[in-house]
C-alpha cells in the first residue's frame, strides 16, 4: 500500500481508486526483487480490476519469487490534473514507485477506444511516448491483450507486443530481460533476446518478420484465484471470475475473439470447482461468474453450477454466466441459475432473420431463442437483455425491422409469466482483423443514423427498451480496427486536444476525432471501404496460423448463406490454428460423478444471534466511502467464516446494519450490527474479522450483545 499524495487525494472523486492496500494484494519489498513489472490497464480502476487477464498475469508474476509485479490504472481527469499540478508521476499501487522506475511496464490493449488512455499512462508515468525515443534506464513498454491482434495504429508506442496467450510468455520475457539486465546489455540486445520468444512482436522490425500467436496448451482456472485481490471499492463487474473455457469454435464470422483465441480449451471441471471454492472462501465474494466466449458450450456446465450452488447454499453465492448462446440454454442451467435471480438474463441473437443468421454463421434458430426465453421467464426472471447488430454484410431494411418483430414476440412470451422488461441493445457491426469479414465495408455515419431510425420506429412498445451504441464511437472504432501506422498522428493529436476515455458515452467527443483526422489528412471513408482480396492488410504479418484461404472460404460461404459446423463436435474445418499433438481442442470430461454432492438444505427460521461490533476507521481507510465500507465489512465477515443470516426474497443479503456514515476524508469510530444463525466465540470472531480486513486502517475493537438476541450470557 502506498498513498503517495496524502490528503491531496481528497480533492478527487473516489480517492480509494488510488490507494491500493486491498485484501489479497501482494506487497513485495522493492529492494529484494530482481525484476520489477508494473501491469497497467488503460481505463479506470473499477474497469481494470474486473479484467481477468490482468489478474492472471499479476498472480503468475508475483508467484515467481524474484519478480515484483505492481498495478496501475488510467487516472480519471481530476486525478490527472492533480498529478500534473503536484508534479507527481503515475505510480504503482503497491510500491508507490513512479512508472518510469520499473524494469517493464506492461500495458493491456483491450480495444481501440482506449488508445488515448495508453498515451496518458505513458505521459503521466514520465516515460517517452515513442519507443524510438527511449534510452538506457527507461522501462521496456510491452503491450498485449485482445486488442493486440492489430496494434499497428499505436505499435510505435511499444518496445514489444505479445500476440496471444500470456501465461507462459510473461515468465520467458522476464527471464530474458533479467539475463540482459544482469549482463549490462543494451536496449537493442534485450529486444533481440525477446524476438526469440514465440508470440513476441517487435514493432521496430515492421513487417520484416512473421509473428505466430502464442497459444497455451491448456488453461488453469485457479491461476488468478489462488490469491484473489478483493477491491476496496465496487467494480463494474464486482464478482469473482473463473475462466472455464478459452476459445470458441462455433465460427461466428463477425467475431474476432472466436477466431483469434482458437482452439477451444475447456478447463477440467474438478479444477474449476476447486478454484471457485478457494476464491469464494478466501475472497468473501457474493457472486461468481463463469467466463467463456460461450459458457453454455462448456461440456459439464450443468454439473459445475450444481456443485457450486450446493457447496455455498448457506452463503447465498450468486452464479452468473455473462455469455450464453440461445441454443445452449438447457433446463438444468436455467433451473440452477434461477436460485439467484440477480439482474437480467442476457442473450445475444445478433441477427433477427434466418438468412442473416446463416450469413454470420450463428448456428441457431428463432425457435431456439424463443424456447430459451420461455424457460427463462418461467424460471422467474422478469428482465431479458438482447444483443443485436446492424450493418452486417448483405443486411436489408427487412432484417432491421425483424429485430422489432422478434423483440415484441419475446415481450409477449414474458407477459404470460410476469410484467416483463425486454432491453434491446443494438451496436454497429465493425469488420475486425482476422475474421472472414475483414475485407467487408463498414457502413458510414449517415447510414448508421438511417438504420437507427428504422429501429426507433419498430421498437416503440411499452416494455421494450431500446439502447443503441453511439454511431460516432462505432465509426472511430472502425477506422482504427482496420488501420495501420498512418493513424498514430491522429491518436497523438486527439490526446493533445483532450480525448480521454473514448469508450465512455459521457466522455467521447466525435468533434475532437474529426479535427484530429483532418489535421492528419486521414480519410474516414477510405478506412471504412471494402478491401480487395489480394490487398495487403496492415495486420497480415501477425497471427499467421489462421489460414487466409480459410477466411476467404468462410467469406464466400457467408455470401451464399451457407453455414460451417463446429469443429469441436463435428471435425476439423481447416482453419489452420491447431498444431497437434500439443495445440488442439480440449473438451472437458463429462464424467462428473466424483464431484457431485447431494443437494443441501437451506437454513430457515431457528434462533437469531445478534452482535454489535465497534470499529475504527483511520489512515487510508478515511478515503473509503460509506457504501464501499459496508461492502468491505460484509466480505471480511464472509472470509472470517461467520454464519451470517440472510434476508428473504430473490436477492438475498446478509442481515447487517451500520452506524451513520463517517465522511470521506475523516477518521472516526462506528458500530456494525450483524445477525448470525449460530452462536460464536466473540474474541475469536473479532480476531478472524480483523485478519480478514484490508491493511488500510480498519479495525474491529469491541463488541456487545443486542437486546432480544439468543446469545447466551457466557459469550
Amino acid at each position: 500500500m502506498a498513498n503517495m499524495l496524502g490528503d491531496l487525494l481528497l480533492s478527487v472523486r473516489r480517492p480509494a481508486r488510488y490507494i491500493g492496500g486491498e485484501f489479497g494484494a501482494y506487497a513485495k519489498p522493492w529492494n529484494k526483487a530482481r525484476l520489477r513489472w508494473c501491469l497497467t490497464f488503460p481505463d479506470l480502476y473499477e474497469i481494470g480490476m474486473s479484467n481477468l487477464g490482468m489478474a492472471i498475469l499479476y498472480s503468475i508474476l508475483n508467484e515467481t519469487d524474484w519478480i515484483l509485479a505492481d498495478r496501475a490504472f488510467a487516472p480519471a481527469r481530476d486525478m490527472e490534473r492533480l498529478l500534473i499540478s503536484a508534479d507527481k508521476s503515475l505510480y504503482g499501487l503497491e510500491s508507490g514507485r513512479p512508472l518510469h522506475e520499473f524494469d517493464i511496464v506492461g500495458i493491456s490493449i483491450p480495444h481501440e477506444l482506449t488508445y488515448t488512455n495508453i498515451l496518458s499512462i505513458l505521459k503521466l508515468g514520465k516515460i517517452p511516448l515513442l519507443a524510438r525515443e527511449r534510452r538506457t534506464g527507461d522501462p521496456l513498454v510491452i503491450g498485449g491483450g485482445c486488442g493486440a491482434f492489430n496494434p499497428e495504429p499505436i505499435a510505435e508506442l511499444f518496445d514489444a507486443i505479445l500476440i496471444g496467450d500470456g501465461e507462459e510468455a510473461v515468465v520467458e520475457i522476464s527471464e530474458a530481460v533479467l539475463a540482459a539486465k544482469d549482463s549490462n546489455k543494451g536496449r537493442r540486445e534485450v529486444l533481440e533476446a525477446l524476438s526469440a520468444i514465440e508470440g513476441v512482436y517487435l514493432p521496430h522490425e515492421g513487417k520484416a518478420r512473421k509473428v505466430k500467436k502464442r497459444t497455451v496448451k491448456s488453461i488453469d482456472p485457479s491461476t488468478a484465484l489462488r490469491h484473489p485481490i478483493v477491491p476496496n471499492i465496487s467494480l463494474v463487474h464486482d464478482r469473482i471470475a473463473v475462466e472455464i473455457q478459452r476459445g470458441c469454435t462455433r465460427g461466428c464470422r463477425f467475431c474476432q475473439a472466436g477466431m483469434v483465441y482458437r482452439p477451444t480449451r475447456q478447463a477440467k471441471p474438478n479444477e474449476v470447482v476447486k478454484a471457485i471454492c478457494t476464491a469464494i472462501s478466501s475472497g468473501g465474494f457474493e457472486e461468481c461468474a463463469l467466463l467463456s466466449l460461450s459458457a453454455g458450450d462448456y461440456t459439464p456446465i450443468d454439473s459445475v453450477i450444481y456443485n457450486i450452488d450446493n457447496k455455498f447454499r448457506d452463503m447465498w453465492v450468486h452464479i452468473s454466466i455473462p455469455s450464453v448462446r440461445v441454443e445452449a440454454m438447457s433446463e438444468e442451467v436455467v433451473r440452477s441459475l434461477s436460485r439467484s435471480l440477480k439482474g437480467g438474463f442476457t442473450l445475444a441473437p445478433e441477427a433477427a432473420t434466418p438468412y442473416l443468421r446463416k450469413v454470420i454463421n450463428k448456428g441457431n434458430t428463432e425457435e431456439d431463442l424463443l424456447a430459451s426465453v420461455e424457460r427463462i421467464f418461467e424460471a422467474g426472471w422478469r428482465r431479458i437483455k438482447l444483443y443485436f447488430m446492424i450493418g452486417l454484410p448483405s443486411e436489408k431494411d427487412e432484417d432491421i425491422e425483424a429485430i422489432g418483430v422478434l423483440s415484441r414476440h419475446i415481450l409477449e412470451i414474458g407477459r404470460r409469466f410476469c410484467r416483463p422488461e425486454v432491453v434491446v441493445n443494438v451496436s454497429t457491426f465493425v469488420p475486425k482483423p482476422h475474421t472472414p469479414f475483414q475485407w467487408e465495408a463498414m457502413i458510414n455515419m449517415e447510414e448508421i443514423v438511417r438504420r437507427r431510425r428504422i429501429l426507433q420506429n419498430v421498437i416503440n412498445k411499452k416494455g421494450l427498451i431500446l439502447k443503441m451504441h453511439d454511431p460516432g464511437m462505432s465509426v472511430i472504432e472502425g477506422v482504427f480496427a482496420r488501420g495501420g501506422r498512418e493513424l498514430l498522428p491522429v491518436v497523438l493529436k486527439a490526446h493533445e486536444m483532450g480525448a480521454r476515455f473514448d469508450g465512455w458515452d459521457d466522455e467521447f467527443d466525435l468533434e475532437i476525432w474529426r479535427r484530429a483526422l483532418e489535421a492528419s489528412d486521414i480519410s474516414i471513408e477510405r478506412h471504412l471501404n471494402k478491401r480487395k482480396e489480394d490487398e495487403e492488410l496492415p495486420w497480415d504479418h501477425l497471427f499467421v496460423d489462421l489460414d487466409r484461404k480459410f477466411l476467404l472460404m468462410e467469406r464466400d460461404k457467408a455470401m451464399r448463406g451457407e453455414e460451417t459446423h463446429d469443429c469441436l463436435r463435428m471435425g476439423c474445418v481447416g482453419c489452420g490454428v491447431c498444431r497437434p499433438p500439443s495445440i488442439k481442442p480440449i473438451c472437458a470430461d463429462l464424467d462428473q460423478k466424483d464431484h457431485v454432492r447431494e443437494a443441501g438444505t437451506e437454513k430457515r427460521g431457528g434462533k437469531v444471534f445478534r452482535y454489535r461490533f465497534a470499529f475504527k476507521k483511520s489512515g487510508d481507510a478515511r478515503f473509503i466511502g460509506h457504501l464501499d465500507l459496508i461492502n468491505i465489512l460484509k466480505r471480511a465477515m464472509r472470509r472470517a467464516g461467520l454464519p451470517l443470516r440472510f434476508t428473504e426474497g430473490f436477492n438475498k443479503r446478509p442481515r447487517i446494519s451500520i452506524s451513520d456514515p463517517i465522511a470521506v476524508g475523516e477518521e472516526g469510530t462506528g458500530w456494525i450490527e450483524i445477525e448470525l444463525t449460530a452462536e460464536v466465540d466473540v474474541g475469536t470472531a473479532i480476531e478472524d474479522i480483523n485478519r480478514s480486513l484490508p491493511p488500510i486502517g480498519l479495525k474491529i475493537y469491541r463488541w456487545h450483545e443486542k437486546e432480544g438476541s439468543d446469545v447466551s450470557r457466557r459469550s
